[in-house]
């Protein structure tokens, strides 16, 4: 039996675990089109700030892969998929044969059709390559714009800030975090980062990035100019679907999957960001982590569902603890208790079903997340954790 992965992330490294634990007898063969093997993505921002370096955040080497029977190919993109023949085709025109094959390709870095974006100068971050060019492109700037004000955008501009740099947000929401706070919260967040000099164009549109050799900054559709010299444009993540294209395996917004990780052509799998499962794309670290073990439990004949993830966010930035778990109401539909310490800008806030915890906001205050967390995936009532709620 050969099982083979595309794709060297969270999604297909916990593939290849899963298989390798369970059928130790067979082949693994692991492909990425990255030079160095499977490291824990979202500490690259803490890459770019210098907090660490490149090689601390590698997770598994490739002598750990040669233990556990795991041949890695680094360098190498798989660009065509035979469904008919059961193989697959490099960039170099090797073919390999599979028996059961997953696709876990993940995804990349949406960039807006904004007028200068392919002047050096203009980054986004989603790979360790990215965080290599930023960080040699950083020694000579001074001022630095952020496009997004979303988790990946904060936490880059917390990044920027850590080096010294002068930083803006503009964000064409109006306010931070759209997805993860609702407006009293995200207000209460804005300020404090404001306290800490990062710069927030809020509400704006960027129209065209301005200069170049070397940049001058950006333009918004209002007419106003920030000054920058360098700009990181953080608006998403799309699946990547290429290798998928022109094939029988059926896509919807991203490869469709059932419960058990199968796509529509037997003996292929897809996980993580590329895959829709139970109608969703998850986008985020948790959810790719276990599909990508389930897929690989399936792919070695151990027949596991997958039952979806609630969504859990969690980051730090410049020193702001800031959670979002569960179902988020920004309608004012749901019952809800808040708690609310501008001084110390701490926002708590906790969203009731029938009596229920279904989803929580938590600004500043993390003390008491486990407890919170375990609550919703538990549907307990809201009353047994009321108290983490009231200071």
């Amino acid at each position: 039996m050969r099982y083979i992965i595309v794709g060297n992330g969270v999604a297909g490294d916990s593939a290849a675990m899963a298989i390798s634990e369970t059928d130790n007898n067979s082949e693994i063969l692991l492909f990425s089109e990255e030079a160095i093997p499977f490291y824990y993505r979202p500490r690259l921002i803490d890459v770019v700030s210098g907090e660490v370096t490149l090689n601390k955040i590698i997770i598994h080497n490739e002598e750990f892969y040669s233990k556990k029977n795991i041949k890695i190919f680094l360098n190498t993109k798989i660009n065509k998929i035979d469904t008919d023949k059961k193989e697959i085709k490099t960039d170099s025109g090797k073919s390999f044969s599979f028996d059961k094959l997953l696709i876990a390709t993940g995804g990349y870095s949406f960039i807006p059709p904004i007028p200068g974006t392919e002047k050096e100068g203009v980054f986004s971050l989603r790979d360790a390559e990215d965080s290599v060019k930023i960080i040699k492109y950083l020694n000579d700037v001074k001022e630095t714009v952020v496009i997004g004000g979303g988790l990946l955008g904060l936490e880059t501009a917390n990044a920027f800030l850590k080096r010294g740099k002068k930083v803006s947000v503009v964000e064409f929401s109006d306010r931070l975090l759209p997805r993860q706070l609702d407006t009293e919260g995200a207000d209460i967040l804005k300020k404090n980062l404001e306290s800490r000099s990062i710069n927030f164009f809020l509400a704006e549109v960027t129209e065209t990035i301005i200069g170049g050799n070397p940049l001058q900054g950006i333009k918004t559709k209002s007419g106003k100019e920030i000054s920058a010299q360098l700009i990181l444009i953080s608006a998403g993540v799309r699946s990547t679907l290429d290798l998928v294209r022109n094939t029988p395996i059926k896509i919807n917004r991203a490869i469709d999957v059932d419960s058990q990780l199968r796509t529509s052509v037997r003996d292929i799998y897809a996980a993580g960001d590329c895959a829709e499962v139970l109608g969703n794309v998850y986008g985020i670290y948790p959810p790719a982590k276990e599909q990508g073990r389930i897929a690989g439990l399936n792919m070695a004949g151990k027949t596991t569902e997958y039952s979806g993830t609630i969504p859990s966010h969690k980051l730090k930035v410049a020193g702001i603890d800031l959670c979002s778990i569960g179902k988020l109401d920004m309608d004012g539909i749901l019952d809800c208790e808040k708690f609310v310490d501008k001084t110390n800008y701490i926002y708590k806030k906790a969203f009731i079903e029938s009596g229920k915890i279904v989803g929580a906001m938590l600004l500043g205050d993390l003390k008491a997340v486990s407890e919170i967390e375990q609550a919703i995936v538990k549907n307990e009532e809201f009353s047994g954790i009321k108290k983490f709620f009231l200071s």
